[in-house]
């Protein structure tokens, strides 16, 4: 009997582990089809940022080109609008712009960041990571750099003087050059990303 007391408490040494592993293993299987739930949300949240951004983008290349061949007539012959131009004591930057806003929208990231922060992204395949961190750091360089740099110069007190009116167009071309070239850049890298996703 002593034999068959020790191959009883095998048996339900080994039962008790395999509970303990099937327990573990079906604990794991429900993360996992949680991580992939919200891994899901996660794309198709930033897939709904990705296309709203690149409306946004799309107007913006539109609107700051018009602005550009207007900044290129002007330096061309600045003198028929030069009074235009201050007539209100500062530079009307309205009038090149056409009376818009230079910046109607924002370039929202919140889907992607909250992905990072989450882990999700972690979830994504490399190279949509890859492709995704590519996308959002070129828009980060034209919110938080090229669109800043055009506004600082606006902003500048010597630009608002009418005899630095040359010296500002030339900035504002230059900048506005990036901005048109990091806008078309921007456009190919959303329509890649929403292709991947």
């Amino acid at each position: 009997m002593p034999g068959r007391n020790w191959t009883k408490w095998f048996f339900e040494g080994a039962l008790i582990v395999f509970s303990v592993l099937l327990a573990l293993v079906i604990s794991e299987a429900v993360d996992q089809r949680k991580a992939n739930t919200q891994a899901r949300v996660a794309i198709e949240r930033i897939t709904l940022e990705l296309r709203s951004n690149s409306g946004i983008v799309s107007n913006w290349q539109q609107r700051h080109s018009a602005i550009a061949r207007r900044l290129t007539e002007l330096a061309d012959n600045p003198e028929p609008l030069r009074g235009e131009l201050f007539a209100s004591g500062h530079l009307d930057l309205g009038l090149v712009t056409g009376q818009e806003s230079f910046i109607d929208a924002i370039l929202a990231d919140s889907a992607w960041q909250a992905a990072q922060a989450t882990g999700l992204a972690s979830e994504f395949e490399y190279e949509t990571v890859q492709l995704l961190a590519a996308t959002y750091a070129l828009q980060s360089i034209v919110n938080e750099q090229t669109i800043k740099r055009f506004v600082a110069i606006y902003f500048d007190r010597d630009s608002h003087r009418p005899e630095n009116l040359d010296g500002t167009i030339t900035q504002f071309r230059i900048i506005l050059g990036e901005l048109v070239g990091q806008e078309i850049t921007l456009a190919q890298l959303y329509a890649d990303a929403l292709e991947q996703l």
